[in-house]
């Protein structure tokens, strides 16, 4: 499981933290006001109070050790470029940051955010499920706990059909179509309703639906 450090917990880094402690991620929370670390100290592995422009104390506490950092600060955007900056001397292999709006978002990314994102267009949530779940591409909620999603073909599917895998029973998911890239690159082979000697192969991307918590315990490979 991925660590992830939250800079800033306004409501948005908040909300962050919540969702993907909810997923049993390892959460470090940064924020400079005490208050705020307090209410979030037993939902998260670890609450810090700190300068998070200090790249000494960030090493100090093992920042510099986590896989993504995400940069959610709202309203100080100087600290937010700063951070993101001090994050990517680091060594940080992935720093999302966000910005309210395109030309903040472009200085981010020139101080070293790899992402951007923008609360108007991606909540919380959403980012909660693409980090803990990269393997589930663009969920489309049917409706409250039941989505319909991508899935990039895991490993232990290719050269199986679906009657060999049984993802109904074993996942409580169904298989609504498979996407197959042709040997050309140039088209897709869609094939909607497949049948049980479907076999899944390298790059075939499948439209699966069902309830949330089952479609997150499907295999990433």
């Amino acid at each position: 499981m991925d660590r992830y450090a939250i800079i800033g917990l306004g409501r948005f880094g908040c909300r962050l933290a919540g969702q993907l402690t909810a997923a049993n991620a390892e959460i470090i929370a940064i924020d400079r006001d005490p208050d705020i670390i307090e209410q979030v100290r037993d939902d998260v592995t670890l609450a810090l109070r700190m300068d998070s422009t200090d790249a000494r104390a960030l090493v100090a506490q093992g920042i510099n050790k986590v896989d993504v950092a995400v940069v959610a600060m709202g309203t100080e955007f100087e600290a937010a470029a700063m951070t993101t900056a001090v994050l990517k001397s680091l060594g940080i292999g992935r720093i999302i940051a966000r910005a309210t709006s395109s030309v903040r978002g472009h200085i981010l990314r020139s101080v070293g955010a790899h992402e951007v994102v923008y609360p108007e267009d991606e909540s919380a949530i959403h980012l909660a499920r693409r980090l803990v779940h990269p393997h589930l591409l663009d969920p489309l909620q049917l409706a409250p706990g039941y989505s319909l999603v991508q899935l990039k073909a895991p490993l232990s599917f290719i050269g199986k059909d679906l009657r060999q895998l049984d993802l109904r029973n074993k996942y409580n998911i169904n298989v609504a179509a498979i996407r197959r890239e042709s040997l050309d690159d140039q088209r897709h082979d869609f094939c909607v309703v497949p049948l049980p000697d479907e076999v899944i192969s390298e790059g075939d991307t499948l439209i699966v639906l069902g309830g949330d918590s089952d479609l997150q315990s499907l295999p990433a490979n």
